[in-house]
């Protein structure tokens, strides 16, 4: 459920990144990160838990499974309590706007703290059948506003320049950082050889929704005016029209985006507390959840405002893309070196 991120940041950041070529840096990022997630999983195939839980303690011991699942969990509890900070403010902005903010806040993580509790076996379940409706959701707005875009809008198509556009592209990684801790649970799938491939596929497919969003949005509003768009797709779906009786669809794409988030951040938590459970040998991870999303709920009441929930979700890109890439194939490359020891040993 990679689409089901805080999409309004995400679409505000890469703008600012690519500028014109925001399209292109989003697909970029979607391959890079397919290729770090394919290199990660080559890893986890060797492994008898085949999670990174299973790695960290592979090559750095339990001292090391503690700090990679305590680093882990701080940084999913961060994402989540501005991503439900966000989806509340759009839901109260947009629909509800003489509703107290404390209750789509408290609306929205009880439907996750039962998600989460209820384990990634009913998370799956739900994520796979609400994906086709987010999916189409996106698409219908991207294909509901073609009307009024402007191809020359895109120009030039490299942006700042291929240079540039390439090293921003790398730090939209930071995108992905959930998605990449998804392995952290990866014992509990199915089909453990499968994983890369699903795991790429998340990767170039997100990428591909992202790129396909930003470039309608450009299109339309122009750089840097599309910079400056609070709720991108939002006010993309304001302008559908499709007649007298056909009008103001926003309001169906505010209730996706909810279930959206509700399925993304249920799932963020899960992954971070099996990690801690998993990490400290708990018997389930059911007792971390509670203080978990206690602690999202508190972030999500820091920032004072919209404004600052987005500086603030912004500004920890670099820490997720430290922890979300660099950790595990640091982790990788050393147990790659750990098996070669042993094998010129032997």
């Amino acid at each position: 459920m990679l689409l089901a991120q805080s999409f309004h940041p995400v679409m505000l950041g890469a703008v600012l990144a690519g500028q014109t070529g925001a399209w292109l840096a989003a697909l970029l990022s979607g391959v890079l990160a397919s290729a770090a997630f394919w290199a990660v999983t080559a890893s986890l195939r060797t492994l008898p838990g085949g999670d990174l839980m299973s790695l960290a303690r592979f090559t750095l011991g339990r001292p090391g499974a503690i700090g990679t699942s305590l680093l882990v969990a701080g940084v999913l509890v961060y994402h989540s309590g501005f991503v439900v900070r966000q989806t509340a403010e759009m839901a109260v902005s947009a629909v509800y706007p003489l509703t107290p903010q404390t209750f789509a806040v408290v609306a929205l993580l009880a439907c996750v703290l039962g998600g989460a509790y209820a384990g990634m076996n009913a998370l799956v379940r739900l994520c796979r059948a609400f994906f086709p409706f987010l999916l189409l959701a996106i698409l219908f707005i991207v294909l509901g506003v073609f009307g009024w875009g402007e191809v020359r809008n895109l120009l030039p198509l490299w942006g700042p320049g291929p240079g540039p556009l390439l090293v921003r592209s790398v730090m939209l990684l930071a995108l992905y950082t959930p998605g990449l801790f998804l392995l952290m649970t990866a014992g509990q799938v199915q089909d453990p050889e499968g994983l890369w491939r699903a795991a790429a596929m998340a990767g170039i497919g997100s990428g591909t929704v992202y790129a396909l969003a930003l470039a309608m949005l450009i299109m339309t509003y122009t750089y840097p005016l599309a910079n400056s768009v609070a709720f991108p797709l939002h006010e993309m779906a304001r302008l559908i029209l499709g007649g007298r009786f056909f009008q103001r669809v926003e309001g169906l794409w505010v209730l996706i985006w909810v279930w959206a988030t509700v399925c993304h951040v249920g799932v963020v938590l899960h992954v971070a507390a099996a990690a801690i459970a998993d990490a400290f040998e708990m018997d389930t991870h059911r007792i971390a959840v509670p203080p978990l999303t206690a602690m999202v709920l508190t972030l999500a009441y820091f920032p004072v405002d919209q404004a600052q929930a987005v500086d603030w979700h912004t500004a920890a890109a670099p820490f997720g893309l430290l922890a979300g890439f660099a950790v595990p194939l640091l982790l990788s490359l050393i147990a790659m070196w750990q098996r070669r020891r042993k094998k010129r040993a032997a």
